[in-house]
């Protein structure tokens, strides 16, 4: 996983990325997020099936407040239940 987020920060002519249905929980996707509050470049991800929890979605939402650029999310199928969606609407 470490080196997809390497990946995500020094590719600039990346734009779409899929991660659905990899299973990578909230440890990939905690190691994901910190790359993502630092790329530029990406406009779209999916993560869905992924069993991402509370933890990994708090994790995305922190990385989407530095984020300028990602434009659409997919988290559909994980495990983030409605305290986990909280950190999404700061």
């Amino acid at each position: 996983m470490e080196c997809l987020a390497k990946l995500l920060n020094t590719c600039s002519h990346l734009h779409t990325f899929s991660l659905s249905r990899n299973e990578i929980g909230d440890v990939g996707i905690l190691s994901f997020s910190q790359a993502l509050a630092t790329n530029q470049t990406l406009t779209e991800l999916n993560l869905s099936r992924n069993r991402c929890g509370d933890k990994g979605g708090a994790a995305l939402a922190d990385a989407l407040e530095n984020n300028q650029t990602l434009l659409s999310l997919s988290l559909d199928f994980n495990r983030i239940s409605n305290l986990g969606v909280k950190p999404f609407y700061r």
